[in-house]
């Protein structure tokens, strides 16, 4: 279906999401971060912070992005730079749950993406739905133009819930469209149990590249497509 075809497979980058009933968002801020050895010292905002009592923003030069709104402490770190060799946003979250031990973990969200390039063909990803995980029938070819898929799962695994969303896009350059891609976005949703709650929260955190392994392992062993 695709043979000759020049396919790449990266995993983009990772969000965490963590529920914090108690946390206030003033809490993120730069000051803060480094005062507590959350942050590196040497490292350098690249835009001015937010900070406000709805929420707080920081964006770092080396790309990381930290943002508080509401109930929710969140992180993302792109995954295929250069810089990112060794990501660094799991343990960054971990020493701000060590430096708040008393806040009120309650569970964890794992947002990964995974992008599959086609280059060279425009029509590659959308053949690759179309043929290899849909039923063939008149339904696919209803209507002027080709059909655009986007489709959804849910996967019961055994500690925590995985949805994941397969959808279509164009790469393009100079606006022009140069290739497909498939884009796998996965999210793994935890939650903490009784007991103590840094250890787990903590445990979560450290073990997301488990959870990128399954996923990657769903799209070229299950999926079959890499």
């Amino acid at each position: 279906m695709c043979r000759g075809i020049k396919m790449t497979l990266a995993v983009k980058d990772v969000i965490f999401r963590l529920g914090i009933p108690d946390h206030t968002p003033p809490t993120l801020n730069a000051g803060f971060l480094q005062g507590a050895g959350v942050v590196p010292e040497e490292w350098s905002l690249a835009q001015e912070p937010i900070c406000t009592a709805e929420g707080a923003q920081l964006v770092y030069e080396n790309g990381l992005i930290l943002l508080a709104q509401g109930q929710v402490m969140s992180g993302q770190e792109p995954l295929d730079t250069p810089a990112a060799e060794h990501p660094q946003l799991a343990e960054l979250l971990v020493r701000y749950c060590h430096a708040l031990p008393r806040l009120t973990y309650q569970g964890l969200q794992t947002m990964l993406r995974v992008v599959i390039v086609y280059d060279g063909d425009t029509d590659a990803a959308r053949r690759t739905v179309c043929d290899r995980l849909l039923q063939q029938g008149e339904w696919q070819t209803f209507g002027k133009a080709p059909m655009q898929p986007t489709l959804q799962f849910a996967y019961q695994l055994e500690d925590q819930i995985l949805s994941l969303t397969v959808a279509q896009a164009q790469v393009r350059q100079e606006e022009e469209a140069i290739g497909s891609a498939l884009v796998f976005a996965g999210s793994f949703e935890q939650v903490v149990g009784e007991g103590d709650r840094l250890p787990q929260i903590e445990a979560m955190l450290r073990g997301w590249t488990g959870r990128r392994d399954q996923l990657l392992d769903l799209i070229t062993n299950r999926f079959q497509i890499s």
